[in-house]
């Protein structure tokens, strides 16, 4: 089965919640299921940790 994530992370938001979607992930992956994680570019994000051990697509973002 293939699943999404959507989470970001950055200097004003923190990191937690990446870190537990990423052990949702990693049990998902454990049971032979396709994980991508979909997460914006913003500042002080840990995209490059997630991009280690999932696929990661890039969100553009709209100014609001």
């Amino acid at each position: 089965m293939n699943f999404a994530i959507r989470v970001d992370s950055s200097e004003k938001i923190g990191i937690g919640h990446v870190h537990r979607c990423m052990k949702l992930a990693r049990v998902l992956k454990e049971n032979n299921n396709k994980v991508t994680f979909l997460s914006s570019n913003l500042k002080g994000n840990i995209n490059t940790i997630i991009k280690k051990k999932y696929n990661l697509s890039v969100i553009p973002i709209k100014n609001i």
